[in-house]
């Protein structure tokens, strides 16, 4: 849900967009007209605020302005419930997955961020992109590493030992955040064996020598948004890092939350 709606008329054979004008999403739910058959609001041409420079005004003179009609909260779904509708709707033979099932099922599922990039690379056709495990041995996946994943090689804890496990031991995963303004990294350390499946989420300063604030704090959750015990740590006062060991069941899925919240955060389930 937004807080505001723009209309717009796209020729892409023509290489143009036309822009009618915005509208708040109060305004289409108190003045535009429900089409039950494709679940959208129509609104009168004339309920439209033209001028779209008028949007970044309205903001500034009036930043109280009611912006959003209340409406019911989704449901929760289940992991299993979930599971079953990116199974369905993943089939690209179903043209329109949003009608397929009903509004509150689907803007539940779409609300997560990790499900609804499940369901795309579903009715794309593509394999596993959050695989931990694959990670390490074959490299971050594309679509990962678009949104910012890496690996990162550490010092190796016994200098001139050149095993399997010690070489895997000394590759972290990555990814660069920034919270407050400042630069921060979120690591995926394995500990032990590969087959132990036990794993250390770390977020660490950008800046080696640079601390993380009182205040902050790294969350885990199952795939379905659960917590469980263990599963956050907080700076109570500065501190060089924030971690949390987990030992998983293979194939099992976890979301991670920071506090404050990350620029361009969604969520997405890594799968160990």
């Amino acid at each position: 849900m937004a807080d505001y709606y723009i209309a717009l008329q796209v020729n892409p054979n023509a290489g143009w967009v036309t822009i009618w004008g915005y509208t708040t999403h109060r305004q289409l739910k108190t003045k535009g007209v429900y089409d039950a058959s494709d679940r959208a609001y129509c609104l009168d041409e004339n309920d439209l605020i033209k001028d779209i420079n008028g949007l970044w005004i309205t903001r500034q003179l009036c930043p109280e302005e009611i912006l959003r009609k209340s409406v019911a909260p989704l449901p929760t779904l289940p992991l299993a419930q979930a599971e079953k509708l990116l199974e369905r709707l993943g089939n690209s033979e179903i043209v329109f997955p949003r009608l397929a099932i009903p509004f509150e099922l689907w803007g539940a599922l779409l609300a997560h961020g990790g499900w609804r990039q499940r369901l795309y690379e579903r009715r794309q056709g593509l394999s596993e992109q959050w695989s931990i495990q694959e990670w390490l041995q074959a490299g971050v996946s594309n679509l990962a590493q678009q949104l910012g994943w890496g690996m990162t090689r550490l010092q190796l804890a016994a200098r001139g030992l050149r095993s399997r496990e010690t070489d895997e031991s000394s590759v972290s995963l990555s990814r660069q955040l920034t919270l407050a303004g400042q630069a921060y990294e979120l690591r995926v350390v394995k500990r032990g064996n590969l087959e132990d499946n036990i794993w250390r989420f770390e977020l660490r300063n950008a800046n080696p020598d640079a601390m993380i604030p009182a205040g902050f704090r790294l969350r885990l959750l199952t795939e379905d948004l659960q917590p469980f015990v263990n599963n956050e740590d907080t700076a109570t006062e500065a501190m060089p890092q924030l971690y949390i060991d987990v030992e998983l069941e293979p194939g099992e899925g976890l979301v991670w939350e920071i506090e404050p919240t990350p620029d361009d955060y969604d969520r997405e389930i890594l799968r160990f």
